[in-house]
């Protein structure tokens, strides 16, 4: 069960890290982007859901 939480835990990080320097780099390229505010979303989600997923874990 905790691999579950682990996995969560570092896609999601990964995936706002890389949301991150995508609108960074569109911003210096002054172009308008749409995926890394997608790819930031699916991050923040799969964080939730690994800390959601703690809590029950605790419980």
């Amino acid at each position: 069960m905790e691999i579950g939480i682990i996995l969560g835990t570092i896609l999601g990080a990964i995936l706002v890290i890389v949301s991150v320097i995508g609108l960074i780099l569109s911003k210096e390229q002054g172009k308008s982007y749409k995926w890394p505010l997608w790819v930031g979303l699916a991050g923040l989600c799969a964080l939730l859901t690994a800390g959601g997923n703690a809590l029950r874990m605790l419980i």
